[in-house]
């Protein structure tokens, strides 16, 4: 039997969680809620359970009625409304909260230290904390690094496919966790509804990857898809070092400007000397997650 029976997804129609809300109805042990703002304009598959709500304590808390398990996929913007959401869950007696984590390793002091605009989710967990020595409820923290499949072909990890150029850091030896959307979504849903996955991750936080795997690594496997394609050769734009960067960016938000402030999340994924692209442990086994070929992704995507 499955842990829980019923979830919500708050932040269902962004790019992760369209699908993540994909693989929870492909399960069939599991009834989905889908709870956003009146003005969202996103659009639900038919049969879809949706309810509109302003995010308020009051509001949240009647949505939230009956439900077993609550699973944020807010963006940034929506990192400080996830304390009302989690008193909301408290009120209507949920067991178990999601907060919006799906990137780098926030559990590390190390990366809060060296990326500071992540401190707002380590603040959401250490709040969850504070709440399960109450004994109000339980929460679960999935790491998965940056999104494999949509980092790659929106050239957040480095790689431009339209004129085959990349940014390397350090050289692109070091090695980093990645994870697919279709990966994210189907290890949330195991940890609904596998009993053992669900005790396991009581207060914990979780690891997963579909790859671990460096920048050159990704970009033979690109070079191999894209080989005789247009004659074009890829070629390296940039060999950014990655503490020199740090301390550039450093530099520019002290002054105010906080434009290139992404470059530090790319320094806790690449940077050789920091060593924080990877995590301690993997949960992939126990998930069940579908083992992912580099080569076999890296073609699907083009």
């Amino acid at each position: 039997m499955p842990s829980v029976k019923n979830v919500v997804l708050i932040g269902a129609g962004g790019n992760l969680g369209v699908a993540v809300l994909k693989e929870f109805l492909a399960s069939p042990l599991l009834k989905v809620t889908v709870v956003s703002r009146p003005e969202s304009t996103s659009v639900f598959p038919n049969g879809v359970r949706v309810i509109k709500t302003a995010y308020t304590l009051e509001s949240l808390t009647a949505a939230f009625a009956n439900q077993d398990a609550i699973i944020s996929l807010v963006g940034t913007p929506g990192f400080a409304v996830q304390k009302t959401i989690i008193d909301a869950a408290v009120a209507a007696k949920v067991s178990r909260f999601f907060p919006s984590e799906y990137g780098s390793n926030t559990s590390s002091a190390q990366v809060i230290d060296l990326v500071p605009f992540l401190k707002a989710k380590a603040q959401t967990v250490e709040y969850l904390k504070s709440l399960e020595a109450e004994n109000k409820i339980s929460w679960t923290a999935l790491v998965t690094g940056p999104f494999f499949d949509r980092g790659l072909t929106t050239g957040f990890l480095g790689f431009k496919l339209a004129d085959k150029t990349v940014r390397l850091w350090d050289g692109g030896d070091s090695l980093f966790a990645a994870t697919t959307l279709p990966s994210i979504g189907k290890a949330l849903v195991s940890l609904v509804s596998k009993q053992e996955a669900f005790e396991k991750s009581r207060n914990q936080y979780v690891f997963i990857s579909s790859h671990v795997t460096t920048q050159n690594d990704i970009l033979k496997a690109l070079k191999a898809a894209t080989a005789s394609s247009d004659g074009v050769e890829w070629t390296v734009s940039t060999n950014v070092d990655s503490q020199a960067r740090v301390a550039e960016v450093k530099g520019q938000i002290a002054k105010g400007d906080f434009s290139s402030t992404v470059d530090l999340l790319l320094a806790a994924t690449y940077g050789k000397s920091f060593k924080l692209g990877t995590f301690p442990e993997y949960w992939n086994e126990l998930l069940e997650l579908p083992n992912v070929d580099l080569d076999e992704a890296v073609n699907a995507l083009l």
